[in-house]
């Protein structure tokens, strides 16, 4: 129980929170005993499942990044376009 007050947020807590942080815990005690009891064959084999994820990861990290820079720089220019001719107009009248 003094584990549990560790993860607790301040305030009361409802019963499904309690759950939640109860199953959460026991389900970190059998990670951890499946971890201790894995051989080396094993370990590598989970290393590279994760390289993987990480490397896929990165890959849609890299592209919603690009992306996003793509549709600021539009907008950016679109903007100062916006103002150049606000500009203009404005001088000519």
């Amino acid at each position: 129980m003094t584990h549990m007050k560790r993860l607790v947020r301040k305030g009361p807590l409802d019963a499904t929170s309690i759950l939640v942080q109860k199953l959460h815990l026991e389900n970190m005690l059998s990670y951890a005993e499946k971890m201790v009891k894995m051989t080396p064959k094993e370990e590598l084999k989970q290393d590279l499942e994760q390289l993987f994820l990480v490397i896929v990861n990165e890959k849609y990290k890299n592209a919603q990044l690009s992306h996003l820079r793509t549709v600021v720089w539009g907008g950016l220019s679109a903007t100062v376009l916006i103002l150049i001719i606000a500009g203009v107009i404005f001088a000519l009248t």
